[in-house]
């Protein structure tokens, strides 16, 4: 964070094209390992049935400061050049003296029995992993086709939400808005998606159900382009944005909880989400290049690009779904139903996930 506040800072004493360029570069070099790296950081701290709810917080809140940056930014930080970065800059200071790494080393905040409650927590959920580099992990989250099928649900989300939070407010406003109103008309369907965010991952920890979710999200998404589509009354098609947002928000907490809860062991989690992360960003380009200007004020093209992709994303969650329901049956019928889903006294050591009492979350 501190590197990435000091390139955001540099963009203020830039003078040239390149040397924007450059400074937008390295800011997304040192941004980029953020969104992925704070769930894995949360899936050390919280058990399998509340990290949804958790992962939800820190990207609800990510919407809800989107919504508002632009009117911050230019009501009340126009004539202050350079100040946007120190936030960061102060933030990422300030988390090397409150942010713990583990639970183990939490000594400085929690008490002793604090400490080892964190602790317990966690291993509960299979967090008994101390291995910092695990070769075989590595590969073995390369091969895993729970990983695989985790990205393709990602590239789909990935393409829905960088055409929808660039091309929103260009949608509404060829819907026969001015620019000004289209503006204000954008932050309702992020306020609701906000709101479903916190109520979809709320039920996914209630019920440890992560392929249903993501399924029922993605066809609200699914009929918010058909609206968009397949009318020119200007309330359905905004409906049917609000149903868009509403869809792709949830998918990121249920997606990347999905891989934290089925893939044990510190290296196999952090190459899983960094596989699954950096794969579907590569979409998001796409994402970026659907909308065009010839294309308004149906789009036909963008939304069905993104309808598709949406599409694919609820089958592959499906697919997935199947998938490990028929490990989990299967595992049953060889060991027995587990009598607890506790893992702290089970030794994972070397095989993980592929351990007999252990069944993945659906």
């Amino acid at each position: 964070m501190v590197l990435w506040g000091i390139c955001s800072l540099g963009q203020a004493f830039t003078h040239s094209a390149s040397g924007l360029i450059a400074c937008r570069f390295f800011l997304g070099a040192f941004e980029t390992g953020v969104g992925p790296s704070t769930p894995l950081f949360l899936s050390f701290w919280y058990q399998r049935n509340e990290l949804v709810t958790r992962v939800a917080i820190y990207f609800g809140a990510s919407t809800v400061a989107g919504t508002f940056a632009g009117a911050v930014a230019y009501g009340v930080l126009k004539d202050l050049d350079g100040v946007h970065a120190i936030p960061t800059i102060a933030l990422g200071l300030l988390s090397f003296i409150v942010l713990p790494d583990m639970p183990e080393s939490a000594g400085r905040w929690l008490t002793e029995e604090e400490r080892r409650l964190a602790i317990q927590r966690t291993k509960s959920s299979g967090n008994t992993d101390r291995n910092p580099f695990d070769k075989k992990q590595f590969l073995a989250a390369v091969v895993d086709y729970k990983v695989w099928l985790a990205v393709i649900i990602y590239i789909g989300l990935n393409v829905a939400l960088a055409s929808f939070s660039i091309f929103l407010p260009t949608i509404i406003r060829d819907m026969g808005f001015s620019s000004l109103k289209a503006q204000l008309l954008s932050i309702p369907p992020y306020v609701v998606a906000c709101l479903l965010v916190f109520i979809v991952s709320w039920n996914s920890d209630r019920t440890l159900q992560r392929g249903y979710h993501i399924i029922a999200v993605c066809s609200l998404g699914v009929l918010g382009y058909i609206f968009l589509l397949a009318s020119l009354n200007v309330s359905l098609r905004y409906t049917g944005a609000i149903l868009v947002a509403c869809s792709i928000y949830p998918i990121i907490p249920l997606t990347l909880s999905w891989v934290f809860n089925n893939q044990l062991g510190h290296t196999n989690r952090a190459v899983a989400i960094g596989m699954v992360s950096m794969i579907a960003q590569c979409f998001s380009m796409l994402g970026t290049q659907i909308y065009k200007t010839e294309d308004s004020p149906r789009y036909v093209k963008g939304h069905v690009v993104c309808l598709v992709f949406l599409i694919l994303a609820a089958i592959s969650a499906g697919l997935l779904r199947f998938l490990l329901s028929r490990e989990n049956k299967k595992r049953d019928q060889e060991h027995g139903e587990p009598e607890t889903m506790d893992m702290s006294e089970l030794n994972i050591e070397g095989i993980y996930d592929k351990h007999p009492q252990f069944r993945y979350a659906l």
